[in-house]
């Protein structure tokens, strides 16, 4: 019979969290492929996370998607972030893209023993590598400047790590970025 990894006082705590996630997909195996996933420290307590990838075929739909942390704590269920372009759109390659954020508790995501996975809407699991750290600027910097300036500069430190964390098709002159404007009645830039 085997053991369950909870049951031994000396247990692995990187196993047991993965041991949490069984039953979770290999995004492969759905032909889902992960472009990015990654986080930026918003704060001291805080992590802003991104995923982004393609599907082959057609996605299943996002109603309600979620991250799955699994670590030696706990298991946190980060819904995802709300986004006014919507979680999936579709290419202009015909592919179906995913872009969604998560506000997660930094102390899970800089902890190796986490394992992740992409709730979807309860009906799927997708099991995902540990997401890559990125950082906007040297660390000792923006901790001078909330010790200097307080409160307000880190809200702005903040507000640029979302803006970091956009989805790129929202960039200006990209075709993604020139529909939704031209939807909203904004005039094209002139070329150049």
């Amino acid at each position: 019979m085997p053991t369950s990894p909870w049951s031994a006082a000396h247990a692995d705590p990187a196993k047991v969290a993965r041991a949490r996630l069984l039953g979770a997909t290999s995004p492969h195996t759905l032909g889902f492929e992960v472009d990015r996933f990654e986080y930026v420290a918003a704060s001291e307590r805080l992590g802003l996370v991104r995923l982004q990838g393609a599907w082959a075929t057609r996605p299943p739909p996002l109603a309600r998607p979620g991250l799955i942390v699994s670590h030696p704590d706990g298991t946190l269920r980060p819904p995802a972030l709300p986004d006014p372009t919507g979680w999936a759109v579709r290419a202009p390659t015909g592919e179906w893209r995913w872009h969604l954020g998560f506000a997660v508790e930094l102390g899970a995501l800089v902890d190796h023993r986490s394992a992740f996975a992409l709730d979807i809407d309860g009906e799927l699991l997708i099991s995902l590598a540990e997401p890559g750290e990125r950082e906007l600027c040297d660390p000792r910097l923006l901790e001078a400047v909330r010790r200097r300036r307080g409160r307000s500069l880190s809200l702005v430190g903040a507000g640029l790590a979302i803006v970091a964390l956009a989805p790129m098709s929202l960039a200006p002159g990209s075709l993604a970025g020139e529909e939704i404007a031209a939807a909203q009645g904004v005039p094209a830039p002139a070329a150049p």
